[in-house]
């Protein structure tokens, strides 16, 4: 998954030991597909689709790797590849299952081998990201434990560079089953001497605010489209934060695309904001799918002005606006949104127009 961006210094756990030839060849042509990790996809092409296939052959060797040579010097390395290229593209179950596998395989690893610090911290960190980007999976029985586990590990690693991401993250889930505990920890992050982060908190906390309320959203879409939320009363509207690179925005794009062709005569209008660097490539995605609905676009990636403004550090992330332009959700589930859209539809405004 590549969601967050991590970037993560690799250490060996020291050389193979003499004389395992068969050992040191397999480790050498597992070296050889990760530094394929250094290759980059060319200006307008599409990054998921240039990863996928060297992803795949990295995990499976990786995977292969740990299971054949357990006790090696190299097996927690290897773990830690076969983490990092981990794909998660099928249906919940199939997802569900994979993490946890990938877990328990990992939490047995930690505790049976001796591992550098730095290297079970990269493994602590990586299976709580993959948790996180598969944010349609965490139930609110499941929030709780991973909120701890969040906080754990930044107790043990304040420094992390996703230490704002994974501090909002954390907002989140506490946001799922105690509100008030949630605003109570933002409120404290507030006064962090680290300015992004108390200003994170701050617009997280405004974003909570947005719920029941108009939203301000108007922009010129890539197309030349004039797009103003307050010149669509009387529509719902499905607002898509997204980037063309990023995986799990492609998984749920069918759901988005079914929802647009099967209700945007009923009154559903789609808005897209991508959180693409790249315009070419973003513009050559939109083609192949046959994505036309409106995007807003910037290039500043996660910087993008509606990102930091609504408080959206991970993708990707639905809103619903209702026929009044009231924030009905920030945070809908895509599996239910065909129910909220439908329920949307059918309720009369409840303020007219004069």
């Amino acid at each position: 998954m590549r969601i967050f961006g991590l970037a993560f210094i690799i250490l060996a756990l020291g050389p193979a030991a003499p004389g395992q030839d068969s050992v040191q060849t397999d480790w050498t042509k597992l070296v050889q597909l990760e530094k394929r990790s250094e290759d980059q996809p060319a200006a307008g092409e599409n990054a998921v689709e240039f990863y996928a296939q060297r992803d795949r052959d990295l995990f499976n060797a990786a995977r292969a790797y740990v299971q054949k040579y357990p006790n090696d010097s190299h097996a927690g390395t290897a773990l830690e590849w076969e983490l990092e290229s981990a794909e998660f593209s099928g249906s919940a179950t199939e997802r569900r299952g994979l993490l946890d596998q990938l877990e328990k395989e990992t939490r047995s690893f930690i505790v049976s081998h001796s591992l550098p610090e730095s290297l079970r911290q990269q493994m602590t960190v990586r299976l709580i990201h993959q948790r996180l980007n598969n944010d349609d999976l965490i139930t609110n029985e499941s929030a709780p434990h991973l909120e701890q586990q969040i906080s754990d590990y930044l107790k043990e690693n304040p420094a992390d560079p996703k230490k704002l991401s994974l501090q909002i993250a954390r907002a989140n889930l506490l946001y799922r089953v105690d509100a008030e505990k949630a605003k109570s920890f933002l409120e404290e992050l507030t006064r962090d001497p680290d300015q992004a982060l108390a200003q994170a908190a701050r617009a997280r906390l405004a974003k909570a605010e947005l719920l029941g309320k108009p939203l301000d959203l108007h922009f010129t879409a890539t197309d030349g489209r004039a797009v103003d939320l307050a010149q669509l009363r009387g529509k719902v509207v499905l607002i898509d934060f997204w980037a063309s690179w990023c995986p799990d925005c492609i998984r749920e794009l069918p759901e988005i695309k079914k929802l647009d062709q099967s209700y945007r005569a009923s009154g559903l209008v789609v808005l897209g904001v991508s959180l693409d660097r790249d315009r070419e490539a973003m513009a050559s995605f939109l083609v192949k799918k046959s994505i036309n609905w409106p995007i807003y676009y910037d290039g500043k990636g996660w910087n993008n002005t509606y990102a930091v403004q609504y408080s959206v550090h991970q993708i990707p992330e639905i809103w619903i606006i209702n026929k009044d332009g009231i924030v009905e959700t920030t945070s809908a589930d895509i599996s239910t949104v065909d129910d909220t859209v439908q329920r949307l539809l059918k309720t009369s405004r409840i303020v007219q127009t004069p």
